[in-house]
Parts: C-alpha cells; structure tokens; sequence
C-alpha cells in the first residue's frame, strides 16, 4: 500500500482538529522534532530532513508493510 502526502496532509488536518490547534502548529511541531532528531550524534542524517508530510508517509507506509509480513 502507497501512502502519500495528500494522505499525510489529512492525519495532520485530524491531528489538528482533535487537539484544537492549527495544521500548522501540528506541522511546526514534528518539524521540530524531525531537526532535534537529525541533531543527534548517532546515526547518518547527511542530507535534508524530510518534511513532516514525508514523513508521515513514510511512517505509515512501512508500519502496514510491516503489518502486512506479519499475517
């Protein structure tokens, strides 16, 4: 299964709505997470950080793959 980044627009539009703020304190808030997580010492992260779309889909699409091996 092929997430994208219209898939990931949407969890972060849900995200939002269920904790009462804005897509783009939701946005700013992973983003953040995202740079302090590209900061640390272990690890290679050369290159850009991805955006939080990318990353959501990226997450959700190896957790199904995931899934998908186990049954």
């Amino acid at each position: 299964m092929k997430f994208d980044i219209a898939a990931a627009e949407r969890a972060l539009e849900f995200v939002a709505q269920n904790n009462g703020v804005t897509v783009e304190e939701v946005r700013e808030e992973i983003a953040a997470a995202i740079r302090l997580a590209s900061a640390q010492p272990d690890g290679d992260h050369s290159g850009t950080p991805p955006s939080p779309e990318s990353l959501i889909a990226y997450a959700a699409e190896e957790t199904v793959n995931r899934i998908m091996q186990l049954a």
